[in-house]
């Protein structure tokens, strides 16, 4: 309890807790000294004057750095120093009133320092959210310039690698017809074939990737979708000893999704965890529905071996991968058909602590454009 009341009253700054803490700690104890100064008079009452101007800096400092509730704390400090000391020159503290003319302009000009002060670092956060926010919209922007380049490349080579391989394809079908009855190793043109459909799959992620089909809007159940991806997977769930675990949002609405691009997002993001499970493990999907915001969230966590902090950096890199068989496409493209439902996805992941997406979709876009009557509860 006594560590919540402290976050919540240094609560209004991005400093470190401990720096707020000494800060105004730091304040108290030389509040304390100071009365206890007086009480020795050992100083004038023009130095004392001075001091009391001095404290402007100190309030100053515990609302800038600490918040606006330090701040005014030792703004109150400052005044009960600047009565008891001023005091003395008009009347005995029983007598004294904070509206005497010695203390009230220091008492004014310390509660209106604190108030100019939390502002003015107000004003400054406000310009550091919006410089990092426009230093991530400039690097979301040039990764989908390097997505839009690397689509163009794929296009290109996929397009040229994908005609002889049907001709290959073709005649390969036709060699195992005609030597099917001659030929001791028949396993050897299934091998081939399973290679060239496999090549030809790859080519098909490329072309996908680089120019992704527009979604094919119906109205579904976010849950209905999950499930169904789920099931897809239940024997390798089975096989590879991982368990899922769903818990849906009660109030998810309906929305206009393609449900089969929606589903093939569920089923990259599954693959991928089960493959960072070997031994098994969990998978766990949260939604939720913000109506302020019209979105909803799907958070799929697992318990895997989790991502190197250098290998996050680049998940989303089109031909970027770390498995022997794998194209580094899966994500991409899952990456791909979030943005083309004007959503957003995000990774987080620790090695060792497993690895969590979260994906956010607009609940009123339909076709692309926004409008009353998507939703439906």
């Amino acid at each position: 309890m006594p560590e919540y009341y402290t976050k919540r009253f240094f609560s209004e700054r991005s400093y470190p807790l401990a720096f707020k803490i000494v800060i105004f700690v730091t304040t108290v104890l030389l509040f304390a000294f100071l009365l206890l100064v007086y009480r020795q008079e050992w100083l004038t009452i023009e130095e004392w004057r001075l001091i009391l101007y001095l404290l402007y800096l100190l309030i100053f400092a515990n609302t800038y750095y600490c918040g606006f509730a330090p701040g005014l704390t030792s703004a109150v400090f400052a005044t009960h120093l600047a009565a008891t000391v001023l005091a003395t020159e008009t009347a005995s503290p029983k007598y004294f009133s904070f509206a005497n003319p010695a203390v009230f302009p220091l008492m004014t000009k310390y509660f209106l320092l604190t108030i100019i002060a939390n502002w003015i670092r107000n004003v400054i956060e406000l310009l550091q959210q919006q410089i990092l926010a426009n230093k991530q919209l400039q690097a979301h922007t040039q990764h989908l310039e390097k997505l839009t380049l690397a689509g163009e490349i794929a296009a290109g080579v996929a397009h040229e690698i994908r005609n002889p391989l049907t001709v290959i394809q073709g005649y390969l079908q036709l060699i195992e017809s005609r030597c099917k009855k001659l030929c001791n190793t028949p396993e050897s043109f299934t091998l081939l074939q399973d290679e060239l459909r496999r090549t030809n799959q790859i080519i098909s992620d490329f072309l996908r990737f680089s120019r992704p089909d527009k979604p094919q809007r119906t109205l579904t159940q976010l849950h209905t979708l999950l499930k169904s991806a789920s099931s897809l997977l239940y024997g390798e769930f089975l096989h590879k000893k991982v368990r899922i675990e769903i818990f849906p949002a009660p109030d998810m609405p309906q929305i206009y999704l393609d449900e089969n691009q929606i589903i093939q997002v569920f089923l990259n993001l599954f693959n991928n965890s089960i493959q960072a499970m070997p031994h098994g493990g969990t998978i766990s999907v949260y939604t939720s529905y913000d109506e302020k915001t019209e979105s909803v969230t799907i958070r799929i966590s697992d318990s895997g071996i989790g991502i190197a902090p250098e290998i996050m950096e680049r998940i989303f890199t089109p031909f970027y991968t770390t498995k022997e068989t794998g194209t580094g496409m899966g994500l991409v493209i899952t990456q791909a058909i979030i943005l083309a439902h004007g959503g957003k996805i995000q990774a987080e992941s620790s090695p060792g602590e497993g690895t969590s997406f979260t994906i956010n979709l607009p609940t009123n876009h339909r076709d692309g454009s926004c409008g009353e009557g998507n939703i439906i509860r």
